[in-house]
């Protein structure tokens, strides 16, 4: 895993949907047996869908932020028109770094209860990086769940919390890309590589950078 500090706020490659602020789901009428078929319905809603329900809004609505205001540094959209819970993301290599000049692709997946729970964040162009696993998956605190570390590495307030949003958590990731923590790798060789062969940690980030510029 890797710490970056939360930062402040990023071109979309897909029309943004509209969204707004959502209420609180309504409570139980006290009759149920009176209550009009409306409140009926409202009564009996499942929990979970009124949680995925507020998430679907959240989502549509950072993404039409993200249409209306761009940050240098990445685009997004989804990965399908009619799953806002999936997100493609293509992250730019941080200039000045060995990643400049690199287009990475990667897969963000929300979860239902989102923003309670962190996305989970996978590249699907190659990545030689300490803090992202061999299969893609990004290793970073803020997309870590919520509260204390169990294995006492992180500070809770260094892991996910609900004011995150995707332009926080990929400019996290592009300061991961900037600055490497090899403390606890998620990639062992890739640790390994960046402390003691850094010519061959090069090699293969200038691989991964090349293989990206292909795939454009």
């Amino acid at each position: 895993w890797s710490r970056f500090p939360s930062p402040s706020f990023l071109p979309i490659n897909k029309a943004a949907r509209g969204g707004h602020q959502f209420p609180s789901p309504p409570t139980e009428a006290a009759n149920y047996s009176s209550a009009p078929p409306a409140a009926k319905t409202l009564a009996a809603a499942d929990p979970m869908a009124t949680a995925s329900s507020q998430a679907s809004l959240l989502l549509q609505k950072q993404l039409r932020d993200l249409a209306k205001h761009p940050v240098d540094g990445f685009s997004a959209g989804l990965v399908d028109d009619s799953n806002v819970f999936e997100w493609q993301v293509t992250i730019i290599g941080p200039p000045e770094t060995l990643y400049d000049g690199g287009y990475f692709n990667a897969i963000m997946s929300f979860p239902q209860n989102y923003p309670n729970s962190p996305p989970t964040v996978r590249f699907t162009s190659e990545m030689w990086h300490p803090n992202v696993y061999p299969d893609g998956r990004v290793c970073i605190s803020i997309l870590h769940p919520p509260g204390d570390d169990p294995n006492g590495y992180e500070l809770a307030s260094e892991r996910w919390t609900p004011v995150h949003t995707v332009e926080s958590i990929v400019l996290s990731i592009i300061s991961m890309l900037s600055s490497p923590n090899d403390e606890s790798p998620a990639n062992i060789e890739a640790a390994k590589d960046w402390r003691e062969k850094q010519d061959e940690f090069k090699k293969k980030v200038r691989r991964a950078v090349r293989k990206s510029q292909e795939m454009l």
